[in-house]
């Protein structure tokens, strides 16, 4: 409240409006009343009046100039004193002058010649003081008027006023709960213009802007309009709650790029940069168009779509050749050269054939212990050979030639008298081989052949096993005997140095030579495995093979039981084993049967 004090001594009349006093005593339906001094009247109300958060139907008019809606007879006793002797102080915690209205409280009677005066309906009440003097103060009069509406609201009226006490204007509620309104505390201005307020009733007070004559009623419209147009819009004033947000948001909705916190501001960023420059990225909308027009800047031989690629392919073309076109800068008309005539090839000398080397007689070889001969590994098929190849393989077949005319005896002897000395050594130990074998200087192949096949197994005897000391015995005589073999053979190997023996080494030796140097030529492993075919075919006949026999195979005895192993066997038809060595094929034979037995038995 301190406010309306300031409000009053600065414009008190800011919100009064000038009106002329109505005047209830020429008014009929006026009612007169008569009221002592510092007295009170009662007037009852036709309507409900709001005020300060109540309602009243009833009043009560003082002669000091006050209206009061609490009776005086009741605590707390309103107007205990009749509002005597001057204004009131309405700021004061004071529970006589409660729910009061104050025209203009001071200290008033009527001499004689002043009268107090209502009227009123349904819709409101009007309180009349006419030529009522100052105490004290005769000659004194002053008019003034009160209304108050069935809405709450009130005006006060004024015409003459000559008081020279301190005078209060205003209204009160619970003064105690800061209800009230103090217009006026003091000695009142000369001219007092008409205040109408809401305020009294409270109306005013919670709300200005229910009536454009409450206090504030222009600063409330103002405020009002001003959070108005805030809501609506933030831009409204700087001063609006929430203005630097919605200036962000609008700064970011006109140009994404205002700041790096706006939502599209990578979009935008993007946009621009392509915009400047569409080779920025490679996702830029117009970035193939820009790449092309750029790759043709720099070389207008990118694409043929190029400005200008025509005379840049022209250019580059002469520049490569000047004799690409006429129109070429230094385009000179070439010569033709003269055709160049062939130079005849060649023709290829025939290589001379290799000559046969003269075959040596070979030496006759030691008889080796029987060993299981290997199965033949299967022979890949040899590649096409080549022409050393063929000169090699027909070498070989030549010395085979040599080697069967040699072991039939159809070979020259260089020394009739050598052939004279020569005797056919014991081949293989067993007097019916070794007469077949004897025989061949008379007979044909095919005789011997024939032989071959007329050939009947020899029987073995069953030999019992013989005691431990018998056994050991028997092995030592025959060591004794092998021994013996053995010095025999090295005797008639010295006194065999027969020169068809030695003819035989000697091809045999010179073959050796050879096929190391041919194997070496081989141009592959196919061919090298040809060769070696050959070879082993050659070597395969060992003279004094029957040396073999006396050493590897015992003589029977009763170191065995004597027992027949195959019956009615055959030798298998082997042209090439009866020409190459039927000895050695008859005494294989012989000693895998034993072996077969020796095994039959100690299982």
């Amino acid at each position: 409240m301190l406010a309306s004090v300031v409000f009053l001594c600065s414009c008190f009349f800011s919100n009064t409006s000038r009106a002329q006093l109505e005047d209830l005593r020429g008014d009929p339906s006026a009612t007169e009343h008569y009221i002592p001094d510092d007295g009170y009247v009662e007037v009852p109300l036709d309507f409900e009046f709001p005020f300060y958060g109540r309602t009243f139907t009833n009043s009560w008019m003082f002669s000091n100039g006050v209206i009061g809606f609490l009776d005086p007879t009741q605590e707390p006793y309103q107007g205990q004193y009749g509002f005597c002797c001057e204004g009131y102080d309405n700021t004061a915690d004071r529970p006589a002058s409660m729910f009061t209205l104050f025209p203009l409280q001071t200290d008033l009677i009527n001499y004689g010649d002043g009268k107090f005066m209502t009227r009123g309906d349904e819709e409101s009440m009007t309180y009349g003081w006419y030529g009522i003097s100052e105490y004290g103060r005769p000659g004194s009069s002053n008019n003034f008027e009160a209304e108050i509406f069935s809405d709450g609201m009130y005006q006060f009226r004024y015409g003459e006023i000559d008081v020279q006490r301190r005078t209060t204007i205003g209204s009160t509620g619970d003064p105690s709960l800061g209800q009230y309104e103090q217009n006026l505390y003091g000695l009142p201005p000369n001219g007092i213009e008409t205040i109408t307020s809401y305020a009294l009733n409270g109306m005013c007070e919670s709300d200005p802007l229910y009536d454009p004559n409450c206090p504030g009623y222009a600063q409330a419209y103002a405020q009002q309009e001003f959070e108005q147009n805030c809501m609506a819009d933030p831009l409204y004033d700087p001063s609006c709650p929430g203005y630097e947000d919605a200036y962000y948001n609008e700064q970011c909705s006109i140009d994404p790029l205002y700041d790096s916190d706006c939502p599209d501001y990578e979009d935008a960023l993007f946009e621009e940069e392509c915009s400047n420059d569409p080779l920025y990225d490679s996702e830029c909308e117009e970035y193939d168009t820009a790449f092309f027009e750029y790759q043709c800047e720099q070389n207008a031989l990118y694409d043929e779509g190029c400005i200008g690629y025509d005379e840049a392919y022209f250019d580059y073309q002469c520049s490569e050749n000047p004799l690409f076109s006429q129109e070429c800068e230094g385009y000179v008309e070439p010569t033709p050269e003269p055709e160049p005539t062939p130079e005849p090839e060649p023709e290829p000398t025939p290589e001379p054939e290799p000559t046969p080397e003269p075959e040596p007689t070979p030496e006759p070889e030691p008889i080796l212990e029987p060993t299981p001969e290997p199965e033949p590994e299967p022979t890949p098929e040899p590649e096409p050979e080549s022409d050393d190849t063929s000169t090699i393989i027909e070498n070989i077949r030549n010395q085979e030639n040599e080697i069967s005319d040699i072991v039939s005896g159809s070979a020259d002897v260089s020394s009739s008298e050598d052939a004279d000395f020569y005797t056919q050594p014991d081949l293989t130990g067993d007097q019916t081989i070794n007469e077949i074998l004897n025989d061949s200087s008379d007979a044909n192949t095919d005789t011997l052949v024939q032989q071959q096949r007329s050939v009947t197994a020899v029987p073995v005897p069953t030999i019992e096993p013989a005691p431990i000391e018998e056994r050991e015995r028997q092995e030592e005589e025959q060591t004794e005997d092998a021994e013996e073999d053995n010095n025999n053979n090295d005797d008639e190997s010295e006194m065999g140095n027969h020169p068809r023996r030695k003819k035989m080494k000697d091809i045999a030796e010179r073959e050796a030579r050879s096929l190391a140097k041919d194997m070496g030529k081989s141009a592959s492993i196919e061919q090298q495995q040809a060769i070696q075919a050959r070879v082993m075919s050659l070597i395969s006949f060992v003279p004094d093979f029957g040396s073999y026999a006396r050493k590897g195979i015992p003589q029977p005895t009763d170191y065995y039981a004597s027992t027949s192993i195959y019956d009615d066997a055959t030798i298998p038809d082997s042209n090439f084993g009866a020409r190459n060595g039927l000895a050695q094929e008859i005494l294989h034979r012989r000693m895998v049967d034993m072996q077969y037995d020796n095994n039959k038995e100690g299982n």
